[in-house]
């Protein structure tokens, strides 16, 4: 009995020493890293130079508050530790970020990238080399948003945002945010490169540029006190960033841009359109509007398969409210409804059949997933016509588009609001 109490104590005591000395390695983690010693980057710019070498422009953080990131040339008015903007060149990406990193008194870090900016000359032809060092580097996350801009992307970069004073979460916001605009193109990284290695289907995502907005004076100015000139030499024109359209690409090159409503008859054939606004022109010589909100539209792709011939129906049903009305004599009855119909689907139409003869037409490029749909009907007639699908089998199928709009409702006013109309 003594024996086996000696046991047990000998091996309490055992285990107390062995927790004892283990206390020491949980008492930190061997991979923190501290804040104060790291420079954050928020926002990449990529571009490429004449003799072909990457050209990178980055958004450091305010190291005590990362969420502030400000134009490097605030600095000097707000008195305050502002974001630096810092740009390096390198025959790779890797190569120009470690001279940013050479340059900069504290550890670079990447965890907080997200948004990747690519100028139109890397898209065009070095998109793949450039996402290769994305896809091994480990800080990067998989939701990034990729963008690409016509001209410079250290041009962005350079932006001062006017409501927020980070530049990645204002990107973030206009891409994710916006209630009136349907802006669901933007790609992350994660699907760009899934779409990139695809047979199936190519790529796209947001087109970002800058906007330019002309400020009036506040001040009244009689009209003899200047001449135009030197009115417009009062206006103040400030910069911003804003949504231009889609960037198309082929393979792992640029193709070409969509606009604004072509981007949208995009997102009509991929069911992507929850929000945005359609406005359509009233009967007869009456110039007013109705304004339409658009809610959650759905699409169908239906191939038909025969030995010698594909083609494709693509079935819309897109689904509005009235938010609007500026028509004179505008009657809110059954047979208007049915009109406004008619309108709100030939629109709609016209706006798919727009991106479809750019993207399968002019450029062959297959962004709207009719190869996915081919394949997953007809896995065996997919693998006969997959090679040349971006050649001539895209180009030559048929496609017919079949839309059905439903505007369900006017708000609480039925017909729209009349002057002395109670009288």
């Amino acid at each position: 009995m003594v024996i086996k109490t000696n046991y047990i104590i000998s091996r309490k005591l055992r285990t107390c020493l062995i927790l004892l000395f283990l206390l020491p390695l949980l008492s930190g983690c061997w991979s923190s890293r501290e804040i104060d010693n790291l420079a954050i980057i928020n926002v990449l710019g990529i571009d490429q130079n004449e003799v072909g070498e990457y050209v990178i422009s980055t958004v450091i953080a305010n190291q005590s508050d990362p969420t502030s990131t400000s134009s490097a040339n605030d600095s000097k008015s707000s008195g305050s530790n502002s974001s630096i903007i810092k740009t390096a060149t390198g025959k790779s990406i890797h190569e120009a970020m470690g001279v940013i990193s050479s340059s900069t008194s504290k550890r670079i870090y990447l965890g907080h990238v997200n948004n990747i900016i690519f100028g139109e000359n890397v898209a065009l032809k070095s998109m793949e080399e450039s996402l290769d060092y994305f896809r091994r580097e480990n800080d990067f996350r998989p939701n990034i948003n990729v963008l690409v801009t016509k001209g410079l992307a250290a041009d962005i970069v350079k932006i001062k945002p006017e409501l927020q004073t980070n530049l990645g979460f204002t990107i973030r916001d206009i891409i994710n945010e916006n209630r009136y605009v349907p802006t669901a193109m933007g790609r992350d990284i994660s699907q760009f490169m899934k779409a990139l290695s695809s047979n199936t289907v190519d790529p796209f995502t947001t087109e970002i540029g800058i906007v330019n907005n002309t400020e009036q004076p506040v001040e009244q100015v009689s009209p003899n006190s200047s001449t135009d000139k030197e009115k417009k030499s009062n206006q103040n024109e400030k910069s911003d960033i804003g949504i231009k359209g889609t960037a198309v690409f082929k393979g792992g090159n640029l193709a070409g841009w969509l606009d604004e409503r072509e981007t949208r008859g995009l997102l009509w054939v991929q069911g992507e359109v929850d929000t945005g606004i359609v406005v359509l022109s009233c009967d007869g010589e009456d110039n007013g509007v109705v304004s339409l909100g658009i809610g959650k539209s759905n699409s169908k792709l239906i191939p038909k398969i025969s030995k010698d011939k594909v083609s494709m129906t693509v079935s819309l049903d897109v689904n509005a409210e009235i938010r609007s009305v500026s028509c004179l004599n505008l009657k809110m009855d059954t047979s208007q409804i049915e009109r406004l119909n008619k309108r709100l689907e030939n629109l709609v139409k016209q706006e798919v059949m727009s991106a479809i003869s750019k993207a399968k037409d002019q450029w062959q490029t297959d962004i709207f997933g009719f190869g996915e749909v081919i394949y997953r009907n007809n896995p065996k007639k997919w693998d006969q016509m997959s090679k040349q699908w971006r050649t001539s089998g895209l180009k030559n199928m048929g496609v017919q588009v079949k839309v059905t709009g439903n505007i369900s409702g006017y708000g609480l006013q039925e017909d729209p609001i009349k002057a002395n109309e109670s009288r």
